[in-house]
């Protein structure tokens, strides 16, 4: 190891005061989720293990049918989210890689499923949702 390498992990980079480590930390310790006023079971958010890219950027990644579960993932600092050519389905194919898919129609009711979990944290992917929790390529939160 270099005396650069020395004084990066002397003084590891940080956003809000936070470590990517403790960034990841705080976002995957167990929560108890609501959704319009709905109390679903305690979970912890699924991060999964391959990054893409650089890795220094953590979003988040949900679907439309397991509203308010989520999953995490590291991917590139220097992608952008609300770009025309982001591409959500390259983060679909890498949860799905590693937690499996699942479908609400596998299940004779809904209440079956709902039970369930919906098998968190298998996908059910019909449409959904991502967003930026932190970046460290460029500093910003949210």
């Amino acid at each position: 190891m270099d005396s650069k390498d020395t004084a990066i992990n002397a003084n590891p980079i940080t956003v809000d005061g936070l470590t990517l480590d403790q960034w990841i930390e705080k976002e995957t310790a167990p929560e108890t989720p609501s959704l319009w006023g709905k109390v679903y079971p305690e979970y912890s958010p699924y991060l999964c293990e391959t990054k893409l890219g650089d890795g220094l950027q953590l979003i988040y990644f949900g679907t439309i049918d397991q509203r308010p579960y989520y999953w995490l993932v590291l991917i590139d600092s220097k992608t952008d989210l609300n770009a025309s050519d982001f591409d959500i389905e390259q983060i679909v194919d890498l949860v799905e890689e590693e937690c499996g898919r699942n479908s609400q129609d596998d299940y004779a009711t809904e209440e079956e499923y709902m039970a369930e979990n919906f098998h968190y944290p298998m996908v059910d992917w019909e449409g959904g949702h991502v967003g930026t929790i932190v970046n460290f390529g460029n500093g910003k939160v949210g």
